[in-house]
């Protein structure tokens, strides 16, 4: 069964933030192995680890950036005391994206997103562990806000409201009313005049069976508002189909108060008709709950 909807307009819940800003460590090349620790990517601070509680010394060997900020320094130091006589090393974040790993630390090299230098104590040796597994102070100096383009802004807020834990970060699961649903991470680009388009997909699990499945474009315009929204849901492999658009309601969409409401309750009514709805009557409540946190985290970004 397939439900089709064109709407305008969503209903405002708060999201509960997440720091979706940070700069992890790890003790294994590629960001891989346990984590050491992790700092707020936007903030500048110097953290000497072997005098620290909750950090363990001599163990990081690989870095992965989350949205840090263009101009971001990271500096790495085999010295407690910083000392450049010993072995170091200094990253430059070029560009906010939403995630780069930096696969070890004894490696020169430049990217569009950032570039790493490696000062040895001895250019003469090649072991891999003059730095790796040997730092002792980290030097973390936080880039330039402003300079951070709106898709990304808006990558940073929409990961804030919604932790993606699930899948390798690829998917946000939320469980409600005896049911699973998942949000997959948006794409998002922007339109003339500043418009950002969020298009994403969600799933409502179905234990043994096909999920059933939604797809939705979200247009909001420069001052954060929806512009315009369109969902598609398609539920299992029953065949049957229904839909519904907002002038079936036979008037202008400028007329509706409220045409999410009114366009989902319709879709609410033809999903209780069926005889196995399961979770399915909270599919779409689950839709626009996230489309009413997207519409909050745009607006953030965005400064609105």
């Amino acid at each position: 069964m397939a439900v089709t909807l064109r709407i305008l307009g969503v209903l405002l819940l708060l999201p509960a933030w997440t720091n979706a800003q940070r700069i992890e460590f790890y003790e294994a090349d590629a960001a891989k192995g346990g984590l050491v620790g992790s700092l707020p990517s936007d903030s500048t601070t110097t953290l000497d680890l072997k005098a620290s509680k909750d950090w363990d010394n001599d163990e990081i060997r690989s870095i992965r950036l989350r949205w840090a900020l263009p101009g971001t320094i990271i500096r790495l130091f085999d010295a407690p005391n910083g000392g450049t006589d010993d072995d170091w090393c200094k990253i430059v974040v070029k560009e906010c994206v939403r995630e780069v790993v930096i696969e070890h630390l004894q490696i020169n090299q430049k990217t569009d997103t950032f570039e790493q230098t490696f000062h040895p104590k001895d250019r003469n040796s090649h072991s891999r562990n003059q730095l790796n597994g040997k730092v002792s102070r980290i030097e973390l100096v936080a880039g330039r806000a402003d300079k951070v383009p709106m898709v990304a802004r808006c990558g940073i807020a929409i990961e804030r409201a919604f932790p993606f834990n699930e899948k390798n970060g690829a998917a946000h699961l939320e469980k409600a009313q005896g049911s699973q649903y998942r949000l997959y991470y948006p794409d998002l680009s922007v339109e003339r005049g500043d418009g950002v388009v969020v298009s994403f997909k969600m799933n409502h699990v179905r234990s043994g069976l096909q999920d059933d499945r939604a797809a939705v474009t979200v247009i909001f315009d420069s001052a954060g508002e929806v512009a315009d929204i369109e969902v598609s849901i398609r539920f299992g492999k029953e065949g049957e189909r229904w839909s519904k658009a907002a002038e079936d309601f036979g008037k202008p969409i400028k007329e509706f108060t409220d045409p999410v409401a009114e366009l989902m309750d319709a879709a609410e009514k033809a999903i209780a008709a069926m005889t196995d709805h399961g979770g399915r009557e909270y599919f779409s409540t689950y839709i626009r709950h996230t489309t009413n946190n997207l519409r909050t985290a745009i607006r953030e970004a965005i400064g609105k």
